[in-house]
């Protein structure tokens, strides 16, 4: 199984080490305070575990690192979330904020797609935000997702209940992205 994929821009691949994984889960949940999201806590412990057993890749739950092709800094990472019987996997992105609004989550999201569709049955794959976060919204979006659903109010953000929205795309859909023919697969 593959698992470097390169796009136009971006590669992306598993985690060299433990301190360059954690250097990543530190920017996530430690440095920043995102309006959105709110302030987060990782429990390192439990995650340092995780990657010396499994490299932060394992069947139901991964994390990737993207990597800028120019400069071969990590500028963020995906991650997924299978679902029990393996047709259907979340997934998310994280960019570092002064990589931000320049299309690498975008790119990023469809690299871990192609990698997703072309490692494992798959029928689906689905991305979830808040409703009232429209960068993330889009994003999902020009990656080539459809809106699927709105949960009514499920979770804090901003100091107000809020609700989610789901996206998906099926595999039919994503076989007609042009990612796949941009694609570079292996090292």
């Amino acid at each position: 199984m593959q698992v470097v994929y390169t796009g136009e821009r971006l590669r992306m691949r598993p985690f060299h080490d433990w301190e360059e994984y954690v250097e990543h889960l530190r920017m996530i949940y430690m440095k920043e305070e995102e309006k959105f999201w709110g302030y987060k806590r990782c429990p390192l412990e439990r995650e340092h575990e995780r990657f010396n057993s499994t490299g932060a890749l394992d069947e139901r739950r991964s994390e990737f690192a993207l990597e800028l092709l120019e400069s071969g800094a990590v500028i963020g990472g995906v991650n997924y979330v299978m679902d029990s019987l393996a047709t259907s996997a979340n997934i998310g992105t994280y960019i570092n904020i002064e990589h931000r609004h320049r299309g690498f989550g975008v790119e990023g999201k469809q690299l871990l797609m192609c990698w997703l569709f072309e490692n494992w049955p798959l029928l689906r794959c689905e991305a979830t935000t808040l409703t009232h976060h429209h960068r993330a919204r889009r994003g999902v979006e020009l990656a080539g997702m459809t809106l699927e659903w709105v949960s009514q109010r499920r979770s804090w953000s901003q100091g107000k209940l809020g609700s989610w929205i789901t996206y998906r795309i099926f595999r039919e859909e994503w076989e007609q992205l042009p990612i796949r023919q941009v694609v570079k697969r292996g090292t």
